[in-house]
């Protein structure tokens, strides 16, 4: 082991680079190779190129194991990116379908009475309260409630009606 251990790690480092930290065991594993199946060893033949031969079937193996790994991570990360477009191409049609809903919204709220469409807005658009609904249009609170569930109603069939004529 001690005579040949840096000339096998020299072939490691020459097939992996030479800061590859899976050198060391690669060279340990050649000598547990060898060990392993020393009867396969022929006297007549140089020791060394023996060992050298099972350390450069090692580094090939681990190359090979590692390419797969590579594959499998590239694959994994092609999948990720696949989903990422899926769900962009989603959030731009969920976006699209929203546009489009507010676009019948507003073109059913312009069909309404003026005196719907102000408590609609009021209420819906620009988010006031009933009370404030009702202290602004000098109406009694129960009569907002009323006034708007029917105007949302109307307004309601009115974009269900653009929604089947074809309309915006």
């Amino acid at each position: 082991m001690e005579r040949y251990r840096s000339r096998l790690l020299r072939v490691c480092t020459h097939f992996l680079g030479w800061q590859d930290a899976d050198c060391e065991d690669l060279v340990q594993e050649t000598f547990l190779q060898a060990l392993a199946h020393l009867a396969q060893w022929q006297p007549d033949r140089e020791l060394y190129s023996w060992l050298n031969k099972i350390c450069v079937n090692l580094c090939f193996k681990a190359l090979r194991r590692r390419r797969r790994e590579q594959l499998m991570e590239f694959e994994g990360l092609e999948s990720a990116a696949r989903a990422v477009v899926s769900e962009r191409q989603q959030l731009a049609e969920q976006a699209d379908a929203r546009s489009l809903a507010m676009e019948r919204v507003r073109a059913a709220l312009d069909g309404l009475d003026v005196k719907c469409r102000r408590i609609v807005s009021l209420r819906d658009l620009e988010g006031m309260s009933y009370s404030d609904i009702a202290l602004t249009l000098r109406l009694a609170p129960g009569t907002v409630f009323s006034r708007l569930a029917r105007c949302r109603q109307a307004l309601k069939k009115l974009v269900l009606e653009g929604v089947r004529g074809g309309r915006p």
